[in-house]
C-alpha cells in the first residue's frame, strides 16, 4: 500500500466509522443499560443517594464528538 493510499484510508476512516468502532459503541450502550438496571435494584440506605447513571462513554471513551 502506498503512502497516498494509506492517507486516503485514514481520511475515509474519519468520515465513516468502521465496523469495529460501531460494535464497540453498541456494546458500551448495552453495558451502560445493564449496569444502570442493576443499580436501580440495589437498596439505598435512608439519606443516601443513588449513584448517577452511567453513560456509554464511561465504557468506551474513544468516541468522536459530532
Amino acid at each position: 500500500m502506498s503512502s497516498a493510499e494509506f492517507t486516503e484510508w485514514l481520511a475515509y476512516q474519519r468520515i465513516e466509522p468502521s465496523y469495529w468502532e460501531m460494535e464497540n459503541w453498541r456494546f458500551a450502550q448495552l453495558s451502560a443499560a445493564v449496569v444502570n438496571a442493576v443499580h436501580s435494584t440495589i437498596p439505598i440506605p435512608k439519606g443516601k443517594h443513588r449513584p448517577k447513571p452511567l453513560k456509554p462513554k464511561d465504557f468506551y471513551p474513544v468516541i468522536r464528538e459530532e
